[in-house]
């Protein structure tokens, strides 16, 4: 079987009013330029880490899996934070280590956590603060062209965030929000995968005075009125139809709702 072609991936918080994001796939297309280049998303509110964080969580395993995947939202650029590389079942990535790759460790299988060696790989210096051209994008060419990951530096202890645990029946939660998308619709930090045991459907959400029972399977709801969905990503949604959902509710990423799942925790031994 034909093995997949790789391809680059790109989440920044640049935007796309300035040149930034161009300079960087011009040197990536002159490094290796046989590699596609993804464009997962470059309108990240500036020096959100939480929200990149979960834009390359939730977006990576639809790439191949040989692919490369920068995330340059870089609040400290310049500065002297490390840069990590990371490989899982077959990805690579590359990220500031600012949590950037926390969700990543979390909810997936590390293979390898490396701290690069900067000073080797970066691009002849133009500039000290602008590593996404300089520095980022030779290094995801030199993984694109076969230099290993373990070879762009020294293997570093592995982060150990809180990994998800399931939403068990009878068990309530507060949530965090983790991304608003461009329709208001708030992404909470609560996967599907977490509602595997019993009747997800009866979920019971609640931000401030607003309760929201239940969980649709589309987003056909009554006009304004929020209810909850699990999204494209996987994850639970807070929505209003036509509607910012964020607005209505006053909420954003870093807030938290509580999320409850009626019903009897189950006892060992009863």
């Amino acid at each position: 079987m034909k093995t997949s072609a790789s391809v680059v991936t790109l989440t920044t918080d640049f935007g796309l009013a300035d040149p930034y994001v161009g300079q960087m796939k011009a040197t990536l297309c002159g490094l290796a330029p046989t590699t596609p280049i993804v464009d997962l998303c470059h309108e990240l509110p500036s020096h959100d880490i939480r929200s990149a964080a979960f834009v390359l969580e939730s977006s990576f395993p639809y790439t191949p899996a040989n692919s490369v995947h920068l995330c340059v939202v870089d609040p400290g650029v310049g500065g002297d934070r490390d840069v990590l590389a990371a490989s899982c079942r077959g990805h690579r990535f590359l990220a500031p280590d600012n949590g950037a790759l926390d969700r990543v460790v979390a909810r997936h299988p590390i293979d390898a956590w490396i701290r690069v060696d900067a000073d080797r790989w970066r691009l002849e210096q133009v500039a000290t603060t602008f590593d996404g051209r300089d520095l980022f994008a030779p290094l995801a060419a030199q993984l694109l062209n076969g230099v290993t990951i373990e070879a762009l530096g020294t293997a570093a202890a592995l982060p150990t965030p809180d990994r998800p645990q399931p939403l068990l029946p009878g068990e309530q939660r507060s949530v965090e929000i983790v991304w608003v998308d461009r329709f208001g619709n708030l992404v909470v930090d609560l996967h599907r995968d977490q509602l595997k045991d019993g009747a997800p459907e009866s979920l019971v959400v609640q931000s401030g005075d607003v309760q929201i029972s239940g969980l649709r399977r589309d987003y056909q709801a009554p006009d304004g009125r929020p209810f909850a969905v699990i999204g494209s990503s996987g994850y639970l949604e807070i929505a209003c139809r036509e509607r910012s959902a964020a607005t209505t509710l006053g909420r954003g990423v870093g807030d938290s709702i509580n999320v409850a799942r009626p019903g009897s925790a189950s006892t060992k031994g009863s």
